[in-house]
């Protein structure tokens, strides 16, 4: 089974309900494409236009220590690692040039959860 991380931000620690609601969306992702959730790592009201939130330095870490046993990491839009379109890029070349690990937008909108569904990765 492959493996994944998450990574939530919200601009305020009190919107509960987001993270919650954000953390629900990856988990079905994951349920979805056949993914075990290692861990969630969550920056909550801190600015996030140049990854620089504590919990994602965190991540990093645990990518260059762990990047071995992870095949993904997910958020629920690409605005929640950066809101700089052009850095986002660069960091999702650099985590897959350097770990080969995607970053995935974990969609789960407008699915239909009664059919089949293909797997995100190929076996």
């Amino acid at each position: 089974m492959k493996k994944a991380v998450g990574y939530i931000w919200v601009n305020d620690p009190a919107k509960v309900q987001e993270i919650r609601q954000q953390e629900q969306e990856i988990a079905l992702f994951c349920k979805i494409q056949n993914l075990k959730l290692v861990k969630v790592y969550v920056d909550a009201g801190k600015n996030n236009r140049d990854f620089n939130g504590e919990n994602w330095k965190h991540l990093e870490d645990y990518l260059y220590r762990c990047h071995y046993l992870i095949d993904c990491i997910l958020v629920t839009n690409p605005d929640r690692l950066s809101r700089n379109p052009s850095l986002y890029l660069k960091k999702e070349k650099f985590v897959l040039d350097q770990y080969n690990i995607n970053i995935a937008i974990a969609i789960t909108d407008r699915i239909d959860h009664t059919i089949a569904l293909q797997p995100f990765f190929a076996n």
